[in-house]
């Protein structure tokens, strides 16, 4: 009974922590003989200036997902960045803008590839509640489906 207890609670504390983040999904299409250099910047740079981010609670978490089932239209990338509140999204002072003070590189000597890149439109989604992990996750499924309505006559 006291474990069943003490799961309950560990269930309804982590999903209140999570009904005030905002997650921001940012899709990126990086051509092929361009990837090399971008997870290069992503995997050794980005990442260092997020975790400072996350160290200054300027963001709650980043990731950097790779698209596994590419069509010939499709984003091959996209960052996820979650933020503890709306202010904190929107903030005009971006945290990828530190490079500077956390690797000693500018950010347009940094990032200077980017125009290579093609964006898509940011999603960004409120969590109202979270279902618990089981365990690490290997693959994550997106649907930006947009059904179309249609009246049927009878």
């Amino acid at each position: 009974m006291k474990k069943n207890v003490f799961f309950s609670l560990f269930i309804l504390l982590s999903v209140n922590l999570l009904s005030a983040q905002i997650v921001v999904l940012n899709p990126v299409k990086v051509a092929q003989e361009d990837i090399k250099q971008f997870l290069n910047v992503e995997v050794n740079y980005s990442k260092k200036i997020a975790q400072n981010a996350v160290n200054k609670n300027k963001l709650v978490g980043w990731a950097l997902m790779e698209n596994t089932n590419i069509g010939p239209d499709d984003y091959n990338f996209m960052w996820v960045n979650v933020y503890s509140d709306i202010e904190s999204a929107t903030n005009e002072n971006s945290w990828w803008n530190d490079s500077e003070k956390v690797l000693g590189v500018k950010p347009d000597i940094l990032f200077s590839d980017s125009s290579k890149y093609k964006y898509g439109k940011s999603f960004t989604y409120k969590m109202q509640m979270a279902i618990p992990n089981s365990g690490p996750a290997s693959y994550v499924i997106f649907n930006f489906a947009t059904p179309v309505l249609s009246l049927i006559h009878i």
